[in-house]
């Protein structure tokens, strides 16, 4: 399994958020935050992530999931696979 490093995850985030108007954040493989444009979370469980994760596909958080999840904010969350 391929893993992101903070370093390479952090890149993708500023980037990204270069051309979008909305935060970012880039997950590990247990849906922990090692990239955001919040520094406050960093390092931080994403139940959303983890949704993510067990899925493989797009999970869509509106206010109403936010406030029942842990450490989620509304938004959309994309798996990001690499075929090897």
């Amino acid at each position: 399994m391929f893993a992101l490093d903070r370093a390479l995850a952090q890149d993708i985030v500023d980037r990204a958020m270069a051309i979008l108007p909305y935060n970012v954040n880039v997950m590990d493989y247990l849906g922990i935050i090692i990239g955001s444009g919040d520094a406050e979370r960093l390092c931080t469980r994403h139940e959303g992530a983890q949704r993510v994760l067990a899925n493989r596909q797009v999970v869509e958080i509106d206010s109403l999931a936010a406030s029942q999840l842990g450490g989620v904010k509304p938004g959309v969350n994309l798996p990001l696979m690499l075929d090897h």
